[in-house]
């Protein structure tokens, strides 16, 4: 598939993938998990790390993970620590502390696994191809982390929806970076 051909069709892809990550979520926690607002746009690099951190004030929370197949995808799940620590506390039914223990951040890579496989799980359909999904990682960071993580192009295509869990205060971002169509950016 030419680069132009894989970006039509994960702009019909994204839609669907991110409605079945915000189920998975949902099915996970027991939660009711709205989509409030999706979308998918090339943007440069340092609009995306100032946009983010204008939505989510630092500190962090990241659950980050890749996935390789057709083309390379980096999948993260952000929250604030107050919506991480709300979320933990939400699935495990106990108090989580501040900042997450090594058993909270467990929690939060479960959830970062079941959303990430959830989205990749549509494009691999869409797409008729396999993606193998790398360990997770779950960070704590700053705004500087995420201005130190830019990817060698100025411009990234980003697939982002902003999830809410009804009944809890919290509020994450799904961000979807597929790594290898930099090439056709507009």
């Amino acid at each position: 598939m030419e680069a132009a051909e894989i970006l039509t069709a994960w702009e019909k892809a994204a839609a669907p993938a991110l409605r079945q990550a915000a189920e998975a979520l949902a099915g996970l926690t027991g939660l009711a998990v709205a989509l409030d607002d999706a979308w998918v746009e090339w943007i440069p690099w340092r609009h995306f790390v100032e946009q983010l951190t204008a939505a989510y004030p630092a500190p962090l929370y990241l659950v980050t993970t890749q996935a390789r197949g057709l083309f390379d995808v980096e999948c993260w799940l952000v929250f604030t620590a107050p919506h991480a620590q709300a979320l933990v506390q939400a699935v495990t039914r106990s108090p989580a502390p501040e900042p997450l223990d090594a058993r909270a951040c467990s929690v939060l890579a479960e959830v970062g696994e079941v959303v990430a496989s959830a989205f990749v799980n549509v494009l691999a359909d869409r797409f008729q191809a396999a993606w193998k999904p790398e360990p997770l990682q779950v960070h704590y960071v700053t705004a500087g982390w995420l201005e130190d993580r830019a990817p060698g192009p100025t411009r990234v295509l980003v697939t982002e929806a902003r999830m809410r869990v009804t009944g809890t205060p919290v509020r994450a971002s799904l961000l979807i970076l597929p790594r290898d169509l930099h090439a056709g950016a507009p």
